[in-house]
């Protein structure tokens, strides 16, 4: 047998030394970590973007308190009236009726932290919404 050397856990127990494979293998789990870390990365991200879009969600229910609006009328009532809903928008990056618009539309396909948002109908101000705490 020629001289051998330790082979990644890929390859078999004995690899010929020098053979090109082991080197290339090394570079791709070394790109392997480095798209895993990406990920983490992003998930952590994602995470806390989730948080603030969590609260949010508390928020609008708090406000809204099962109540239908629209997007409008929830930005009017955040500038105007509720501190706390405005504060929890603003985190969120929901500064306009249409970024809010938006958000519900695509919130309102899954609940989130045991919230529901429901479409109601469209009218003339727009879409109108409900959020509704799921009971478990």
């Amino acid at each position: 047998f020629p001289a051998v050397t330790k082979a990644p856990r890929h390859l078999p127990a004995l690899v010929p030394v020098g053979d090109p494979v082991v080197e290339w293998l090394r570079e791709l789990e070394a790109r392997v970590g480095v798209l895993e870390q990406r990920v983490h990365t992003l998930d952590d991200r994602r995470r806390a973007r989730d948080a603030v879009h969590v609260a949010a969600l508390e928020a609008l229910a708090r406000s809204t308190r099962g109540l239908v609006f629209s997007a409008q009328s929830a930005m009017t009532v955040a500038q105007t009236v509720d501190a706390e809903l405005d504060a929890a928008l603003r985190a969120a990056q929901l500064e306009t009726p249409q970024a809010l618009g938006r958000w519900l539309a695509m919130v309102a396909r899954r609940p989130l932290a045991g919230v529901r948002v429901q479409r109601v109908k469209r009218e003339l101000v727009g879409v109108l919404w409900v959020v509704r705490r799921e009971h478990a």
